[in-house]
């Protein structure tokens, strides 16, 4: 279980921070939405991933519960894509 947990943890982090930095480097696409409100709901929705992914660090790493932190891993995965779309529906307008 904890090997598990270090590949999700390491695989996400990584991932989530290219996937982040690259988008508000440079142009993200919300669908319609505007450049500013695209890139609101993106640090909004990588502030709330990153906050579940130190909570996945404090369970699994500090208390030893790993499967715990695998469960907080994933949900940071499903929050961040869960407020994209979200983002995507309120403001990506006739193009979702």
């Amino acid at each position: 279980m904890k090997i598990a947990y270090y590949c999700f943890f390491g695989l996400f982090a990584l991932l989530g921070t290219y996937f982040v930095l690259t988008s508000l480097l440079g142009r993200f696409s919300l669908y319609n939405a505007p450049q500013l409100q695209a890139k609101l709901v993106l640090a909004v929705a990588a502030l709330v991933a990153a906050s579940l992914l130190y909570w996945a660090y404090q369970l699994g790493e500090q208390q030893s519960r790993w499967g715990a932190g695998i469960g907080a891993i994933l949900l940071a995965v499903l929050a961040f894509q869960g407020l994209i779309f979200i983002g995507a529906f309120l403001f990506g307008g006739k193009g979702l």
